[in-house]
């Protein structure tokens, strides 16, 4: 096997003895108190030998008698901390590993475990994804998904492009008012990537919607239809989702909920929606409004695009995370508020229900 150094990992020396690797994107970084040796060692990992080679070269260079053994470990452990990886052949398409060599950068460290960075972007093309309502929040996940790599994705809504859209819709083009928002928003993700297979089902998610089919033929299920409201369709959604083991992200940004994060759900790990449905039962259930409406309003919330962005952002980011493997033992991954004056976060405390219902008997094994 041979080595090199990551392609987004620096490696510098303090004074002589000190070894510090920074990691460019994520700027993390590790020192280390080293021998001379050890630093010479680590300039002959180049991306072009093998263990062997490199014991070999080291002692020619130094006039040493290291052993390939006492290299291994060095190697053993730089794998161990991210900074050395296998050099593997691009197994990429020629026109990806130019689109997305940034990006492969990036997901060399989303990631401690075995991936290296181009196979974790083989997960992100690999992954098919379906979309349930694509306005503010939904269309900008879908496009910001076919800007990963994403080369399968079904979007699902029954509006039309209005004008009201201009302020918060990325996909708005005068040219698709009057245009169903699934055949205007193909026609962007297109132009993102032609190659991107994109089915566009143009019906509207209801009590009586068949909705198996379309679940069981994805790897990711996203969540932002809010007609006739958010929270009956994510459930609807959840437990489909949740009975074929299919991973799914209820988006945030909806209604008076700008600028939320959503909540990743991983039958068998996290609460479902019918968890959250059971939590706030609970949490809500002597609440009582203090004062009745003298009029009644309606669509009275509004939001700027990049709110929805934000939402939409943080969203794909989590989505990507997951589908490349990243632990997310320490996330928060419930659904935060956002405090738009002093960028705050408030997430909800909401745990796994065992007596759920839905996804009560779910276990980690289970869903393996």
């Amino acid at each position: 096997m041979v080595y090199k150094i990551r392609d987004s990992v620096d490696v510098y020396t303090i004074r002589d003895d000190i070894l510090m690797f920074y990691f460019i994107n994520t700027r993390k970084k590790y020192e280390y108190k080293v021998s001379q040796a050890s630093i010479h060692l680590i300039t002959l990992i180049n991306g072009k030998r093998n263990v062997h080679e490199i014991t070999e070269a080291y002692n020619v260079k130094y006039n040493a008698h290291i052993k390939t053994e006492s290299v291994q470990k060095i190697i053993d452990f730089l794998e161990s901390i991210n900074v050395v990886t296998e050099v593997k052949p691009d197994s990429l398409e020629h026109e990806n590993g130019s689109r997305f060599e940034r990006q492969v950068n990036f997901l060399e460290e989303l990631s401690l475990g075995p991936n290296s960075g181009r196979e974790n972007q083989e997960k992100i093309e690999n992954c098919k994804i379906t979309i349930f309502g694509v306005g503010a929040v939904g269309g900008d996940m879908a496009l910001l998904l076919a800007m990963a790599g994403v080369k399968s994705l079904t979007i699902v809504d029954h509006d039309r492009v209005e004008q009201s859209d201009l302020a918060r819709h990325l996909y708005f083009r005068e040219k698709y008012l009057g245009l169903s928002k699934v055949d205007a928003l193909s026609q962007e993700i297109k132009r993102i990537n032609s190659s991107i297979s994109v089915t566009a089902i143009n019906k509207p998610l209801l009590p009586d919607t068949d909705i198996t089919k379309l679940i069981e033929d994805s790897d990711f299920v996203i969540n932002t239809a809010d007609e006739p409201y958010i929270g009956y369709t994510s459930l609807k959604i959840s437990r489909v989702c949740c009975k074929y083991r299919i991973p799914h992200y209820i988006g945030g940004g909806f209604d008076i909920h700008v600028m939320s994060t959503g909540e990743l759900i991983i039958p068998g790990k996290t609460p479902c929606v019918n968890c959250y449905t059971r939590y706030f039962k609970k949490k809500l259930a002597d609440w009582q409004p203090e004062n009745k409406k003298v009029v009644d309003k309606h669509n009275e919330y509004g939001g700027l695009s990049p709110e929805s962005l934000f939402s939409a952002s943080y969203g794909v980011i989590q989505i990507i995370k997951y589908i490349c493997g990243f632990d997310f033992a320490s996330e928060k991954l419930t659904r935060g508020e956002v405090d738009f004056e002093n960028y705050k976060f408030q997430y909800l405390d909401v745990k796994k229900d065992p007596n759920c219902p839905v996804c009560g008997g779910i276990s980690d094994e289970t869903t393996n």
